[in-house]
């Protein structure tokens, strides 16, 4: 309990630090574009600062979505079929063009928080779809007696193998880059970490021999008084 309670303070004490690292980039960029604009009109600089609010909102909300949904207690928990929910979730990308590629068993049920894994795996799919390009997703529900496994598989670039672990964690970035376009926030993955820890969930990222990411999430199935299908 306490090793449980310390992580979550140091997680809250990074987010907390993280953001306010991050926000000082783009407020600076604001102050001198401010100046910059006394006395005459710049539209490049105009669309400059455009994208720095942009890039600062885009970096509040993720870190206030991660906020809100660490506070999702178990009450929300109830029994869900995960195959239909993993259907739910691809054509909803389907329908907005994307090309995503479905495998899944009949049924999976199993008591989950649905807000959560449906955040998770948007999240994961958001990540696969940017790094993939123009190229195909899969979305692969597996499911055993013990637990079910879900996940998204990418034909992106990959992740160096040294650094698989390290991109869990809040604000740490594959591209140097500050640009949200390439670079990202450095929360995507990190929220999806975090929650899956608060739910018992376990989060595994893998590069595929065929080239591109993996990226899991296992849920137990075997909790007491659950039922199976």
């Amino acid at each position: 309990m306490s090793s449980e309670i310390e992580r979550l303070l140091e997680n809250r004490t990074t987010l907390l630090g993280g953001i306010s690292h991050d926000l000082r980039t783009p407020l600076a960029r604001l102050r001198i574009a401010a100046e910059l604009l006394r006395g005459r009109e710049d539209d490049d600089l105009l669309d400059s600062m455009q994208q720095d609010m942009e890039e600062m909102d885009t970096l509040i909300t993720r870190t206030l979505e991660l906020a809100r949904m660490m506070q999702q207690d178990g009450q929300q928990d109830k029994e869900t079929d995960l195959a239909v929910l993993v259907a739910e979730i691809g054509a909803a990308r389907t329908e907005a063009g994307r090309q995503l590629h479905i495998e899944a068993a009949s049924s999976c049920k199993a008591v989950i928080n649905k807000l959560v894994l449906r955040r998770i795996l948007n999240n994961l799919l958001d990540n696969a779809f940017h790094y993939a390009g123009e190229k195909p997703v899969g979305l692969h529900l597996h499911c055993s007696g013990s637990k079910a496994q879900i996940c998204v598989l990418d034909q992106g670039a990959g992740i160096p193998d040294d650094q698989l672990g390290r991109v869990l964690q809040p604000f740490y970035r594959l591209d140097p880059s500050r640009n949200r376009g390439t670079g990202g926030s450095g929360l995507g993955l990190a929220i999806v970490q975090q929650l899956a820890q608060l739910q018992g969930w376990k989060i595994t990222l893998n590069n595929r021999k065929a080239g591109g990411l993996s990226a899991c999430v296992e849920i137990p199935r075997d909790q007491p008084g659950q039922q199976q299908s």
